[in-house]
């Protein structure tokens, strides 16, 4: 099945040689979101959860990634595999993991009148100065996940 001439599922992609690079950029926003959705989907999913295997799992997320690509508010092109859906997923993770501990930390300071904006701000000082000065960037995936309770 195709929509607007892109293949949706793995079957319908094209084959590369094994240890080929098919290095395809950086991750926009919209494919960073699309995971973020995709993992609260699969992996909250009552009937089955957690309880998937690894493999099982990631091809829903590699499926569901597909399908929602071209649906919602604004449609996006990617061709992204399953394994670079997971190493991205395990970097957002790692990142978002990291940022919810400075804000905790700083959430647990006793500071008068300190607005919300106030807390993201120090956050993501924290957050700099415990990662090497790099800055987080993932304020897009951190939104998309707010609600979730994992």
């Amino acid at each position: 099945m195709y929509i607007d001439e892109a293949p949706l599922f793995d079957d319908e992609q094209p084959e590369f040689a094994k240890g080929a690079s098919r290095w395809t950029g950086n991750f926009t926003d919209l494919e960073d979101v699309c995971p973020c959705e995709a993992w609260m989907e699969v992996g909250q999913d009552p009937t089955c959860g957690a309880q998937q295997r690894g493999g099982t799992f990631w091809k829903k997320i590699y499926n569901y990634f597909h399908e929602h690509k071209h649906l919602g508010g604004t449609p996006f092109l990617s061709d992204r595999s399953e394994a670079s859906l997971t190493k991205r997923w395990t970097w957002i993770q790692e990142q978002t993991n990291k940022f919810n501990a400075a804000y905790e930390n700083m959430k647990k300071r006793k500071v008068a009148a300190l607005g919300i904006a106030d807390l993201m701000t120090q956050s993501l000082g924290q957050f700099k100065v415990a990662n090497e000065q790099n800055n987080f960037n993932l304020v897009h995936c951190l939104t998309a996940l707010k609600d979730c309770p994992k």
